[in-house]
């Protein structure tokens, strides 16, 4: 009886394990952009965007041909924090779903868990907190960092 005890716990807390993993991989996500290719038969020409348009062009049998335009150094920081700005955002849209179904699925633990095992009710309503607290987290990490960043310099 006991050890099945202990198997059962040893399986949530595998099973928290598990979330915590997902939530802490989402925050190493990185976004890759690719460069837009054209071939028209005879030379193919790569493009990137925003930053006056570095183009490649390959003629087959010859030697690729590189135009790199000249670049401000506010245009270069313009562009990164706009990249960087739509990786938070994915990052945020990936994050919101998965808070909430491991706040509902917290939510079904716990209340199985009142019908039965008391421990398991705990574990549901840890699940919820750290759900709502990653959410939270997620959703409103700029003013976060913010926040942090006052605060240490106080």
């Amino acid at each position: 009886m006991l050890f099945e005890q202990r198997k059962h716990i040893l399986l949530s807390n595998k099973a928290f394990a598990a979330y915590s993993a997902v939530m802490v991989s989402l925050l190493g996500f990185q976004n890759t952009a690719f460069a837009e290719s054209k071939y028209d038969g005879n030379t193919l020409k790569n493009a990137t965007d925003d930053l006056g348009r570095v183009s490649v062009e390959h003629t087959p049998g010859s030697i690729p041909t590189v135009e790199v335009p000249n670049v401000t150094i506010n245009q270069a920081q313009g562009f990164v924090e706009r990249k960087g700005f739509d990786i938070v955002e994915l990052l945020q849209i990936a994050a919101q779903p998965i808070s909430i179904v491991m706040f509902i699925i917290g939510a079904i633990i716990a209340v199985v868990g009142a019908a039965g095992k008391t421990g398991a009710v705990m574990k549901g309503i840890i699940v919820m907190v750290i759900a709502v607290i990653v959410y939270a987290a997620t959703m409103d990490a700029p003013a976060l960092v913010d926040f942090g960043n006052k605060w240490l310099k106080e």
